[in-house]
């Protein structure tokens, strides 16, 4: 007599906790950006639209023509005077092509800032893709038996029912 379960396929309890750590892999958070105005506290994830025709000091080089940086504030300037400081995660030039900021300082005049962006969860997308993931889940622990079970013990070396 079988004594491990075989041929119930995965416990809902076990199937639950799979499809739960499946969505959790796979909605790490889908995030996007919405129009804002500054100031913004230091570490603010952003994205400046930059104006054309401005280059941005990285370090020992210089980056052309930018038009977007993505990062974090630094430092808003204060009374709009100064220059807006990022910590630089993605620089972007007019030719398209980017590179990346590795956190280096980026300095933009405020003059040069074309727009500002707040980085932010879009609960839309994390949501859809969290139901798509379990869905996929699910379809995916019922076609192939995945979570364990055995099987219905009529196949060699098991007892026919």
């Amino acid at each position: 007599m079988r004594t491990d379960g075989g041929g119930r396929g995965p416990s809902p309890s076990r199937r639950i906790r799979a499809l739960l750590l499946l969505a959790a892999f796979a909605t790490g958070g889908c995030y996007g950006y919405r129009p804002a105005e500054g100031p913004f506290p230091q570490g603010t994830p952003v994205r400046i639209g930059v104006e054309p025709g401005r280059d941005v000091p990285l370090r020992s080089l210089t980056a052309r023509d930018v038009v977007r940086v993505e990062g974090e504030v630094a430092r808003w300037p204060s009374a709009d005077v100064g220059p807006l400081s990022l910590s630089a995660s993605w620089v972007e030039s007019a030719t398209g092509y980017g590179l990346p900021g590795e956190g280096w300082t980026v300095e933009v005049p405020l003059d040069a800032v074309r727009s500002v962006q707040v980085k932010e969860i879009s609960w839309l997308r994390t949501a859809v893709l969290g139901i798509t993931a379990l869905t996929i889940g699910v379809v995916a622990f019922d076609a192939f038996e995945l979570g364990g079970g055995g099987g219905s013990g009529d196949g060699p070396g098991g007892e026919p029912h």
